[in-house]
Parts: structure tokens; sequence; C-alpha cells
């Protein structure tokens, strides 16, 4: 997980339905990533900061470095994409991943369901930092 090295594959969706839904929730998700990382590297020993990137879209790379341990780095969103999707697989196990949108982030009326997009974001989160070389773990 240091650098990633080739651009994170576009993710092909499984139906047309989860293409719209991912328009409405990938901006949200995106700011509770920001957000909540915040947070995390607040209670880390590791320190971040963000680097903008044109592939392969333009967003964010995270940028992690730690005394002693090798600079890590991860797309934003690639985080959004563990987020959103079902099952999102790691691209490296599957670089033309078929996509299904979770549909538990949209209430019946159509609006977004926060409070269970915070939680998928801090469980995607934990388990981030938890595989960071020793000593990351949000404590």
């Amino acid at each position: 997980m240091s650098k990633p090295e080739s651009p994170l594959p576009k993710p092909k969706f499984r139906s047309n339905d989860d293409w719209e839904l991912a328009q409405i929730l990938m901006q949200p998700s995106l700011i509770r990533i920001v957000d909540n990382l915040t947070r995390f590297l607040q209670d880390s020993a590791w320190q971040g900061e963000f680097e903008e990137t044109q592939v392969p879209e333009p967003g964010f790379i995270l940028v992690l470095n730690q005394d002693g341990q090798p600079s890590q780095q991860v797309l934003l969103w690639e985080l959004c994409f563990r987020v959103c999707f079902t099952d999102y697989p790691p691209p490296e196990a599957n670089p033309n991943p078929l996509v299904t949108v979770d549909r538990q982030f949209l209430e019946s009326d159509g609006d977004i369901a926060w409070s269970r997009l915070d939680q998928k974001t801090d469980q995607v989160l934990t388990e981030f930092f938890a595989q960071l070389p020793t000593g990351t773990a949000n404590e």
C-alpha cells in the first residue's frame, strides 16, 4: 500500500441505476472521507498531506509519513469506492471491478442517509489505518 503504482481502474457499473446512484454518493463520500481522515490523523502517529493528481481522474492522493517508516499513499477515490460500493475489491485483486452501489446510503425519499454513510466511512478508515505498518492504528 505504499505508492499507487498504476492508476486506479475506473469501476464498471452493474446497471445504469448504480451509475446514477454513484453520481449522487461520490461527493458526499469524499467529504466524509476528508473530514474523518483529519480526525484519524489527529489520533495517529502518521502525518498526512493531500497532493493533487489528475490520474485516473482529477482528485487527491493522501501521502502519509511517519518517522522510520516508508511513505504510504492512497488515492482518495479508492477510499470513496470502498465506502460507496458493496464489496469493492482492492485494485490489485481486480483491475476491472464490476461494482454495485451500496443502497443503504439512500433514504426512501432519495436523501442521503448520513449516519449510515458516516458509519461505513469510519469502518473503511479504521481498516485502512489498521493495514499501515506498526504503530498506526487509530488509538
